[in-house]
């Protein structure tokens, strides 16, 4: 293995995984200690500590789930939380002693000054981790942190969707947060960001939605299952609610991506005057026809843009390695 890339999402986790990107909930769920006959779910354990699933095996074990991260609080990657779920995609993953010359991942922009050296220096080196029970090395020899946004610059100019050099504004809404970058070439010459992600339209559907219904199919239904309930809606009595087409939800919508569209203009970007304003992350997909009803020329709304990041760092890692 050359490298290894990660994007630490709020709502979902982004690996390269040979050329492939696989996508999970970034969550994490205790494995109960009474007998489980669950053997097609990967258990893990940090350092003989206690086991528990992440992603995809978290939401099928039923267990209580862990946001493994917050919103705004820039000292979570120093948690347990977050040391979980970094290494437990890895070993889930690779499942073998591995060493990894490169460890590539980012962090927001208005975190990255301050994580950056924390992030590079807490995860390189030789970490224990059993998977279903099976002990594995994992030895990282180095960490790359970047800021987000460029790992989604690179992955346009690898895709060749912008000109090198170009003026481009990237408005990247995130589950927690929407961060908006404006780079000339590589460099990053102005930013901003507020906790304005798509948690907060998720949060109001989902409390639409309980008080609409009441506990007629909504006991069980949580934050992280909005994106689903949205495309495929829910059961309620039997009957199928197509919730992405109630009038309550779209005024839902409506009124998050106003809100984000209002903070763009009021920071002071001018989105006229970009060569390119790419629209990323899971607010692209969910707002999609809103910003395509802009009819602006320089707009480009990203289809895989939850996959820019980790597919920029996969960039970023073969410049790298092709320099070493």
């Amino acid at each position: 293995m050359k490298s290894y890339e990660i994007d630490l999402g709020n709502g979902f986790t982004k690996r390269l995984v040979g050329s492939e990107v696989v996508t999970e909930p970034s969550v994490i769920a205790k494995r109960p200690n009474y007998y489980t006959t669950d053997n097609d779910l990967v258990s893990l354990s940090l350092d003989k500590d206690e086991k528990y699933y992440v992603g995809k095996d978290a939401v099928k074990s039923n267990a209580p789930l862990i946001a493994a991260l917050g919103d705004d609080d820039d000292q979570r990657y120093t948690s347990q939380e977050f040391q979980s779920l970094l290494y437990g995609f890895i070993a889930k993953d690779l499942k073998e002693d591995t060493t990894i010359p490169l460890l590539v991942t980012g962090l927001p922009v208005n975190h990255y000054t301050s994580q950056a050296a924390t992030v590079m220096q807490r995860y390189k080196g030789a970490k224990v981790v059993h998977v279903n029970d099976k002990e594995i090395v994992i030895n990282v020899k180095d960490v790359h942190v970047l800021p987000q946004p460029l790992g989604t610059y690179m992955y346009l100019l690898s895709e060749e969707k912008i000109e090198p050099e170009a003026r481009t504004l990237i408005i990247d809404g995130g589950y927690g947060t929407t961060d908006v970058t404006e780079l000339t070439g590589h460099t990053i010459v102005k930013r901003a960001g507020d906790d304005l992600g798509v948690k907060n339209a998720y949060n109001d559907i989902l409390m639409l939605i309980v008080d609409k219904f009441g506990s007629k199919g909504t006991k069980n239904l949580t934050l992280s299952q909005m994106p689903y309930v949205l495309e495929k809606g829910f059961k309620s009595d039997g009957q199928l609610i197509n919730v992405s087409e109630l009038p309550e939800v779209k005024k839902v919508l409506d009124e998050h991506f106003t809100t984000n569209f209002n903070f763009v203009r009021d920071r002071g970007f001018d989105l006229y005057s970009y060569d390119y304003v790419v629209w990323t992350g899971g607010m692209a997909e969910l707002h999609k026809e809103r910003i395509e009803s802009k009819k602006r020329k320089n707009f480009i709304v990203l289809e895989d843009g939850q996959e820019a990041n980790v597919k920029g760092y996969g960039e970023y890692a073969k410049s790298v390695l092709a320099g070493d």
